[in-house]
């Protein structure tokens, strides 16, 4: 089945790891890692079939003889489809994991109960010793060699590992701020790990204590939520362009979840420009994300030897549910054909490249030859307006995209099914001003072109405010 990554990372030395695995990201055939993946997958099955408790029981409820499952055909065919109510509120972890016990496990994770039901993840004590590698080479990789300090501000919990130092803030944005304020002369490099909007008060509340962001080497990790290319765009503008020599100011994104690991797709500075490129490109937006799409999709790699990704009920674009299985046996908690209500397609890179070139971009050929996906939100993250849908998404592409109010608004909003109205929540101490709704509302009907009926709050008056703490996930749609 040939090499891949994870077993690059256990068998070379340190010394020669980086070069190793950006030989393999940059040369390898993205066909061939796909095939990798499907390699494995039939073993994967089977061996969770075996050895999980509660995936044998499913499977033998719904009539599944997992011996007789010898391809990837059969597999597609007969494998159900699982969501997060089928699994978790059914079952203690222990019987969601091999041979039913917690044996070796040193971490776990819960998911921000977004979807109203909590799912988990559970993680073995060598688990964070390839995550540490594969992070290390890639802030290398994009970031440049030199001293880095990195700033962990997700949600509290929620850990990773590098060579590099860590202060941990959680959501505490004084925090990071006093952090940078009396590190930054240390370091080369400044990397802030944090969920998008989250980042964008740290840098916002960092102007006001003073900070010229654009002085300093910093750069961001987005994490914990799906984020619009506007935001980005705002964001970058905030951090400032640096030089190359510097290598600051970027912006590169991770997508994750607690029961099916944290990264799970990964962005670059080349994937994110060639998204702002797409946004404001039309005709490269239709060429690479389709017709219907307002608001750019997350354009990011995923790693199918890790993890076999399949799009489920696809529209004519290939759009469609998000299914995962995880392929690496020493996962304690590992799920098969597990729909985790993302939305996305996957993309041929070589089909990429062949755009870009078409379109006269060469210098945005991505850097990986690794499979692409485009990640378009929350599939329960929209609203049925008459014969049309509202995107969360696109709500967020229009506010973050006007100038007059970005700077105005914290980023959460709520959008009623119940009626078609859109709640704004202001900074703190930003007065409630008509002239912030009406702009919020053009913007909207600029981009998707419907007229939605727009109020907005003051900040403690915000009717969903008291959950707003960064620690989980904010509920766009009511």
């Amino acid at each position: 089945m040939g090499c891949d990554i994870l077993e690059i990372l256990d068998k070379i030395k340190f010394n020669v790891k980086k070069k190793a695995v950006v030989n393999f990201l940059e040369k390898s055939d993205p066909q061939k890692i796909i095939k990798i993946g499907e390699g494995k997958l039939i073993h994967a099955f089977q061996n969770v079939a075996k050895r999980v408790p509660a995936y044998k029981r499913i499977l033998s409820r719904m009539g599944v003889d997992y011996t007789k499952i010898k391809n990837l055909e059969d597999f597609k065919n007969q494998v159900p489809i699982l969501v997060k109510k089928d699994i978790f509120p059914k079952f203690e972890i222990a019987e969601l994991c091999l041979e039913g016990n917690l044996d070796g496990v040193k971490s776990a994770f819960t998911s921000s109960g977004h979807s109203k039901v909590f799912s988990y993840g559970v993680y073995m004590d060598d688990s964070h010793i390839r995550q540490e590698q594969m992070l290390d080479v890639l802030l290398d990789y994009f970031l440049g060699e030199g001293k880095k300090l990195l700033i962990n501000s997700l949600a509290m919990g929620v850990n990773f590992s590098s060579s590099y130092p860590i202060f941990n803030t959680s959501v505490k944005s004084d925090m990071v701020i006093a952090l940078i304020k009396k590190f930054h002369e240390n370091y080369n490099q400044i990397v802030i790990f944090a969920d998008p909007y989250f980042a964008k008060e740290i840098l916002e509340e960092g102007i006001a204590k003073g900070i010229d962001w654009k002085t300093l080497n910093i750069s961001l990790v987005l994490g914990g939520e799906w984020y619009s290319n506007s935001l980005s765009q705002y964001l970058l503008n905030l951090l400032g362009t640096k030089d190359q020599k510097s290598k600051g100011g970027f912006i590169i994104g991770t997508l994750g979840s607690s029961e099916l690991g944290m990264n799970l797709f990964s962005s670059s500075p080349k994937l994110e420009q060639i998204r702002n490129l797409a946004q404001k490109d039309e005709e490269l937006r239709t060429a690479i994300f389709g017709s219907s799409i307002k608001a750019c999709p997350e354009l990011m790699y995923y790693y199918p030897m890790k993890t076999f990704i399949e799009v489920a009920n696809k529209n004519k674009e290939g759009y469609g549910d998000l299914v995962f299985s995880i392929l690496n046996e020493k996962v304690k908690m590992p799920l098969i054909r597990y729909n985790s209500d993302d939305v996305g397609k996957l993309i041929d890179s070589n089909e990429i490249k062949e755009i870009l070139i078409r379109h006269g971009h060469l210098d945005l050929i991505p850097e990986f030859r690794l499979p692409l996906a485009a990640i378009d939100g929350r599939k329960s993250d929209c609203v049925k307006y008459r014969d049309q849908k509202i995107y969360a998404k696109d709500i967020n592409q229009a506010i973050y995209k006007n100038t007059e109010i970005v700077n105005k608004i914290t980023g959460y909003f709520k959008i009623s099914k119940r009626k078609l109205l859109l709640e704004v929540q202001l900074k703190k101490g930003i007065e409630l001003d008509r002239k912030i709704a009406v702009a919020i509302q053009k913007s909207i009907f600029n981009l998707i072109g419907i007229n939605i009926q727009v109020k907005v709050y003051q900040y403690k008056d915000f009717p969903y405010g008291m959950k707003l703490d960064y620690e989980s996930k904010f509920r766009f749609v009511d």
